[in-house]
């Protein structure tokens, strides 16, 4: 590789997908100079593979443009979505709900954070055991449905979701919330009926437009105090507490 001249590695990347180039890029240092700091090799690339990038209106340099539009065609391909990648990249609805426990989606690729368009995502009903971390690119989404999954965790980046105002996670198998979820400064209803929580974390009582949370049917013996103090939250609770 490091006896090849620049014009070769070019010619080599134009024809490799975009993982390909960069996993080179951070194993070959002459490869990494030659083409992932090129703009020029971006350029042409993106001219060529996606000739009417310039229809996605994306403010950014040439090679997060194309990751970008890359990433669309893997999450089109993956969850076998319909429409061109323009109109999914422009979508602000999106529904993937699923039939569990008999079919679903097992996993939710993390190129699902270049829509970043989505005002409201519906996972409901599938296979999922986590969230990807890439989830938290989605600063335009307003509501995040994903009941009746496999959720074990949530990923700290579900904490830059500042402009979400509801979120549902019932019926997964949650054992605790991330500290992040008190950055989610516009949540108004929270719901996570039938989990395996134990605890709730001291920052949701502090969120200052929380008017709901719904907590039937965890293993809670109490709730922090900032939730009980806080008087606009009204808390639907099983009767054991």
């Amino acid at each position: 590789m490091e006896r090849l001249h620049k014009d070769e590695l070019i010619l080599i990347a134009m024809n490799l997908e975009y993982s390909d180039i960069i996993s080179m890029c951070e194993t070959h240092p002459k490869f990494n100079e030659s083409i992932c700091r090129n703009d020029t090799f971006w350029f042409n690339k993106l001219r060529r593979d996606y000739p009417n990038y310039q229809s996605f209106n994306i403010q950014s340099g040439y090679k997060d443009i194309y990751k970008t539009i890359y990433d669309i065609h893997d999450i089109k391909w993956r969850l076998r979505l319909g429409g061109s990648l323009l109109d999914l990249y422009n979508r602000k609805r999106l529904s993937l709900i699923g039939n569990a426990p008999y079919q679903g989606i097992e996993n939710l690729p993390e190129s699902i954070g270049s829509l970043t368009n989505l005002q409201y995502l519906n996972v409901n009903g599938n296979l999922l055991q986590e969230l990807p971390e890439s989830i938290g690119n989605l600063s335009n989404l307003q509501e995040l449905r994903s009941s009746r999954n496999n959720l074990k965790t949530l990923p700290n980046s579900i904490g830059n979701l500042t402009n979400l105002t509801s979120l549902d996670l019932d019926r997964n198998d949650l054992k605790f919330l991330p500290d992040s979820i008190g950055n989610l400064t516009n949540l108004q209803t929270l719901s996570l009926v039938h989990n395996l929580l134990e605890e709730l974390p001291e920052s949701i009582g502090h969120l200052p437009n929380l008017t709901l949370i719904r907590i039937r049917g965890n293993e809670l013996s109490d709730i922090p105090e900032s939730i009980k103090n806080n008087t606009k939250i009204r808390v639907l609770k099983n009767r054991n507490y």
